[in-house]
């Protein structure tokens, strides 16, 4: 290899080791789904059996994709409606620069008033400047996190968040 063609290959494409790296640290020291306090929740908050609720499956093709059916409810499901008419859930985000590229921080909070019952954090990026300037993909460009601080290899959706939040309060 020479040297003419190792200069251009970094300009465009050298950040996105630096970008790499970086991503991956923060989803090693950041990311994660973190369960602060499970809440016990009554009867009137579930879904009565039989009403019709869409539900997630993961796409066969795909296992990062869902698809989305309407299927009869079995009474163990949680009535968003109702859950949010108590509980805050919010999807804050930022965008903030690593290197020359730029990182998505992405967030799930479930909450009560100040208080903070559960979140998800994940991080979209490393791609470099590049990629990020000739983005052929939908969505943001670079990779979500792989491994998360707590350890775990999956990602919890806003529906894994919640049935790890709360849970059906049996007297």
């Amino acid at each position: 290899m020479s040297i003419p063609f190792l200069v251009l290959f970094f300009i465009p494409f050298g950040d996105a080791i630096v970008d790499d790296y970086r991503h991956s640290k923060l989803c090693k020291s950041e990311a994660g789904a973190f369960v602060y306090q499970r809440v016990a929740l009554g009867d009137e908050f579930y879904l009565k059996l039989g009403v019709m609720v869409k539900k997630p499956f993961p796409d066969p093709n795909d296992p990062d994709r869902l698809f989305w059916q309407k299927i009869p409810a079995s009474g163990t499901e949680l009535d968003m409606e109702k859950l949010k008419a108590v509980f805050d859930i919010s999807y804050p985000s930022a965008d903030f620069d690593v290197s020359w590229g730029e990182v998505i921080k992405s967030e799930i909070v479930i909450s009560k008033g100040d208080e903070i019952l559960a979140r998800k954090t994940d991080f979209i990026g490393g791609a470099g400047w590049f990629f990020e300037k000739f983005n052929v993909k939908q969505g943001p460009p670079g990779a979500r996190c792989s491994v998360y601080k707590d350890g775990s290899l999956t990602r919890l959706d806003i529906n894994g968040l919640v049935e790890e939040t709360f849970y059906r309060n049996i007297n």
